[in-house]
């Protein structure tokens, strides 16, 4: 729903006025400052926040302001507190189809946004593509797990059919790869990553809730529309990255004589091997296509000490999100309140607190980041073209769709016993009466999902802050109903409204944790570093400009 922006405005202004300066309960943070921020970034007035449009402009515009008020120092280039971010937007339209033929069996045109949502990754604006399609499986190539999906089989100018997820969600006992806690090769960026490293022309990811974790007006949501990228610059792409229902998957192969649950059985053993379809597809992509003019906001404290203030704690929270959408219940609006305007508000409130007290030893870089949502495109940026010295880069901490209610007794630092950062974090939550909880959906994959992976990529130490099940004067079964409540019902959906109701307790209880977790960070000579055969060991902690 509408709000009126002067009243905004009024809540930004009263909530700052009355913010604390000494270190009470949530060490200095104020819900109140939160809410506010939360409410702005949350209106309607800036339609979604989508990237490079007027509303992810305003948002951008704020944040900068913010920080500005603040007297933080621009961390941006040209002296600036922006980053740009080059991106190229497609946005399908509605006259792309997908059609999937057997000899003498010819199917109907797959229908976008009901049957299919994709995107042309060489990023023109219409193609017309043929290709025979080979089911390869889970689509994963992982030496270190013996598995290749692709072995034996050349699938240049092909097109892949692929499962969604990993081998073995089934079962909680499976061995494969790591048991209940999904790894990158079951997100769906890596398996069109993979598609287009084997030449592939076009990629089909059959979707199911289960597999995907979420609905398919979450998929339809998130790709139908315009989508951010990287320039081609000459590599490789697919001419139809696509995700299309299970319905749709399971008619053309009955047509090809072949049957879908056989298939997914038989993909689940090791040693599978790709299986031809005798399936033509057959892809018209139209499409618009645009530079995508948008920015991250950085943001500098710098260090008291001149032999650590070279060494930066980075905080990062993605301010984007998803602009319009198909209308629900008369609102076509993702006003992405808890995805995430409750980072980017928690983070402003961190950032005040750091501005307003003593200077920590090493520098504090804040950083919100554009295009999470199409791909973690802002915060991939940055980590590969870093406004700061990458070597001199110590640890991240990210927030992304904290609960905006309820006081936390739990906390789910994704990524925390990855690194030497683990009795740090342990401690902390410690001190603060928190429970550390492991990821409570591991299966989901949420640590490849948020913009700390970016930084881990790079080797640099990372978590994702977010909270339990359990709250203060509710039962466990409270916490879970919510989360699955909001997951189900409003995530990635114009429902994600800002709720003057919030008590903004638990965002400002996160944001406290991440806080003291980076002060220790700051005021420390501790360099942190990934486990000892971690997947993140091995990664550069310089990285190479692209």
């Amino acid at each position: 729903m509408r709000t009126k922006l002067p009243g905004v405005f009024c809540c930004i202004l009263a909530a700052c006025a009355a913010a604390p300066r000494d270190a009470g309960e949530f060490a200095g943070l104020n819900p109140e400052n939160i809410r506010a921020h939360v409410a702005f970034l949350a209106d309607d007035a800036l339609e979604g926040r989508l990237p490079g449009a007027r509303g992810g402009d305003l948002a951008a515009k704020y944040i900068a302001t913010q920080a500005a008020l603040l007297r933080l120092a621009p961390g941006g280039e040209n002296h600036s507190y922006y980053q740009n971010v080059p991106l190229i937007g497609i946005d399908t339209t509605s006259t792309s189809t997908v059609s999937l033929d057997c000899p003498g069996k010819p199917g109907e045109k797959l229908k976008y946004l009901e049957d299919f949502v994709g995107a042309d990754e060489t990023l023109r604006e219409s193609t017309r593509f043929e290709g025979q399609v080979v089911f390869v499986g889970y689509g994963i190539v992982a030496p270190e797990y013996q598995w290749n999906d692709y072995a034996g089989v050349d699938v240049r100018g092909k097109v892949v059919l692929i499962l969604a997820n990993e081998p073995g969600r089934d079962d909680p006992n499976s061995k494969l790869f790591a048991g209940p806690a999904l790894t990158y090769y079951g997100r769906w960026t890596y398996k069109f990553e993979e598609a287009t490293r084997r030449g592939a022309g076009g990629a089909l990811l059959i979707h199911t809730d289960e597999a995907a974790g979420y609905g398919w007006p979450v998929v339809r949501n998130s790709w139908g529309r315009e989508r951010p990228y990287p320039g081609p610059e000459g590599r490789h792409a697919l001419s139809c990255a696509a995700w299309i229902t299970e319905r749709a998957a399971q008619d053309a192969l009955a047509r090809a004589g072949l049957d879908i649950l056989k298939l997914r059985s038989q993909a689940e053993a090791p040693g599978f091997a790709a299986i031809p379809t005798n399936i033509s597809a057959s892809f018209e992509m139209n499409a618009k296509t645009r530079p995508i003019p948008t920015q991250n906001v950085v943001a500098v404290l710098p260090g008291s000490d001149p032999a650590r203030a070279g060494e930066y704690i980075i905080f990062s929270a993605h301010y984007d999100h998803l602009g319009f959408a198909t209308p629900e219940n008369g609102d076509s609006i993702c006003n992405g309140a808890v995805d995430n305007a409750s980072g980017c508000a928690a983070l402003l409130e961190v950032a005040r607190v750091f501005a307003e007290g003593p200077r920590p030893s090493r520098s504090i870089l804040f950083t919100w980041v554009t295009a999470e949502e199409g791909g973690l495109r802002g915060s991939e940026y940055f980590a590969f073209h870093p406004t700061v010295d990458p070597s001199k880069i110590i640890a991240n901490l990210n927030m992304d769709g904290l609960p905006m209610s309820g006081d936390p007794l739990e906390v789910a630092p994704l990524g925390y016993d990855r690194s030497s950062m683990r009795q740090i974090i342990q401690n902390t939550a410690a001190e603060l009466g928190l429970t550390i909880i492991n990821d409570r959906n591991p299966a989901q994959g949420y640590f490849f999902r948020s913009d700390h992976f970016s930084f881990a990529k790079i080797g640099v130490p990372a978590i994702s802050v977010g909270a339990g099940y359990k709250y203060k004067g509710h039962p466990e079964s409270w916490g879970r109903e919510r989360e699955e409540t909001y997951r189900k019902e409003h995530y990635h959906r114009p429902s994600d409204n800002y709720d003057p109701s919030w008590d903004c307790v638990a965002p400002a209880r996160l944001a406290q944790f991440c806080y003291c977790i980076g002060l220790r960070l700051a005021n420390s000579t501790f360099v942190p570093a990934y486990n000892p055969g971690d997947e993140f060991a091995r990664a550069p902690r310089r990285p190479v400009s692209k």
